[in-house]
């Protein structure tokens, strides 16, 4: 090699290694960051699943109770604000009931052992503690041809037929096996009147 060479070269090929190797490195980091990013949010959506189907199944168990336990007006008398049971309005349907929620369901933290059920079948994935809760109400009769719900109380109006069905509203919360994602689920259900 020529010594005269040597000392024209003016480091080129160095200058464009280094190029090329800070675009790999940025375009690594940045797929990096990307897939982190969705890890995140599969996570996510994985806990929002958990939680809605925690809630799901807290949601039926509270009918099957509801169908194993109401089988007659007296069995209305249990909506007295004890466990998770509720009544917006009494037995008959016409007068506002005793045993409202007297709490915000749509927080969290106020639901308890004191103020709702838990679910008796553990729901698979998910720790004991965070196990869905429910709470039923009831809250009167009507159905489809019956009058309408009273938009102030969210429950039935008077004078529906003695045939009318009677309401319950249940309300599940669950949660995601980390207990930080929460699931509100709320249904009505309906029994068939006239009970016993």
């Amino acid at each position: 090699m020529n010594a005269g060479y040597r000392f024209r070269q003016s480091g080129a090929v160095l200058f464009v290694s280094l190029i090329l190797l800070l675009v790999l490195t940025l375009i690594g980091v940045t797929a990096m960051k990307t897939t982190s990013m969705q890890e995140k949010m599969a996570s996510s959506h994985r806990q929002r699943a958990i939680a809605m189907q925690a809630a799901e199944a807290a949601i039926r168990q509270a009918e099957i109770w509801l169908e194993d336990n109401v089988k007659s007006v007296s069995d209305l008398s249990k909506f007295n604000g004890a466990d998770e049971l509720y009544a917006a309005v009494t037995s008959s349907g016409c007068a506002p009931g005793s045993a409202e929620l007297s709490w915000d369901y749509r927080d969290p933290s106020k639901w308890s052992s004191t103020n709702s059920d838990k679910v008796a079948v553990a729901v698979p994935g998910i720790k004991s503690i965070y196990q869905p809760r429910y709470v039923i109400e009831y809250i009167g009769r009507g159905g489809r041809n019956a009058a309408p719900l009273n938009p102030t109380s969210n429950t039935t109006v008077c004078g529906t037929d003695a045939t009318a069905p009677y309401m319950f509203r249940i309300t599940a919360l669950g949660l995601g096996m980390n207990g930080e994602t929460p699931y509100l689920l709320q249904s009505h259900f309906y029994i068939p009147g006239p009970l016993k």
